[in-house]
């Protein structure tokens, strides 16, 4: 049986120190610099033509991706 999720996408937030903007590069103990990464499903209008078929339609998807 094949699990198919949905299509997802990538996003990320980062913020910088007050150090390290004016710093770049350099170590600093007291950094407080973040990063985040999550995925979260596409909405129908970031999928592409072969993500919506696969959507719509149950047997399609499951032959080779011809690029």
């Amino acid at each position: 049986m094949l699990i198919r999720n949905k299509p997802q996408i990538v996003e990320s937030r980062s913020t910088v120190c007050d150090f390290h903007k004016l710093h770049p590069g350099e170590q600093y103990p007291g950094c407080t610099c973040t990063a985040v990464y999550w995925t979260r499903d596409k909405t129908w209008d970031e999928m592409t033509d072969e993500e919506k078929l696969a959507e719509t339609d149950p047997w399609a998807g499951f032959a080779p991706i011809k690029r």
